[in-house]
């Protein structure tokens, strides 16, 4: 139960913090023009951040809760394989910063959510539908964050977060109901 509800409201949270890249963006066009090249890859590295952040907060305490640090060991070990797999030829075959970023994203979120199905299967959890709509999230972040027009992008983000609110509405309130109560 606490696994399912952390798990939501660690999504609802990072997800609304990832619209700090607008302004960040903005911030960075005005004042650090010469740091302008980054923004072909930083909508990617704040998905890194998202899936590093719920691998921190949420996934790695449960693996070490339920005893299954060699899971996590082997989940973590995927994770450089694949890292390797995809980014040492990306770069090789490139030479772009933002095939590396794409490459690392990857191996985080495999292993994000094969140490998620696996850490929900030990709990007897058996819905995974929210993967497939944070990935969702993700994908339509680094879009709207790839977009010149700094304001469009702003707006397509907070209107998928919204709608991402919208759907979660009636867990919102059931969880603070239960912070409350508490």
């Amino acid at each position: 139960n606490y696994f399912t509800k952390l798990n939501k409201v660690l999504v609802i949270i990072i997800f609304g913090l990832l619209v700090s890249l607008f302004p960040l963006k903005i911030f960075i066009s005005r004042f650090m023009v010469d740091y302008v090249g980054i923004f072909s890859y930083l909508s990617i590295i704040f998905a890194i951040i998202f899936v590093q952040s719920k691998m921190q907060i949420l996934i790695n305490p449960y693996y070490k809760l339920l005893r299954k640090e060699s899971m996590m060991l082997r989940a973590n070990l995927v994770g450089v394989v694949v890292a390797i797999v995809l980014v040492a030829p990306m770069y090789i075959l490139t030479k772009s910063v933002t095939m590396v970023a794409i490459g690392t994203l990857l191996a985080m979120l495999i292993r994000l959510y094969l140490s998620e199905v696996y850490l929900k299967k030990e709990q007897g959890i058996s819905s995974n539908k929210n993967i497939f709509f944070e990935l969702a999230g993700l994908s339509l972040f680094i879009i709207f964050g790839l977009i010149h027009n700094l304001y469009l992008g702003l707006i397509g983000h907070l209107l998928i977060y919204s709608l991402f609110l919208l759907k979660q509405s009636n867990e919102i309130k059931e969880l603070a109901k239960y912070v409350l109560r508490r």
